[in-house]
């Protein structure tokens, strides 16, 4: 079997914006597409916010457009 090449999307936001909604809509499996996120990890600091995605397959670009 062909093995699928894993992805990481990062986004960064001022601080205090949509961070919070966005986690909760992964968790929640909001996305068309949330069959594809396989983690996610966030990290908030002072100056800005930072979300990143690990997904299944990067090779589905239509469904890395959609998550990020």
């Amino acid at each position: 079997p062909k093995k699928k090449k894993k992805n990481k999307i990062c986004l960064v936001f001022k601080h205090g914006t949509y961070i919070i909604v966005i986690a909760f809509a992964v968790i929640g499996e909001d996305f068309l597409d949330s069959d594809k996120i396989n983690g996610l990890v966030m990290s908030v600091r002072k100056q800005q916010d930072k979300l990143s995605l690990w997904t299944a397959d990067s090779d589905d670009e239509g469904a890395m457009r959609r998550i990020g």
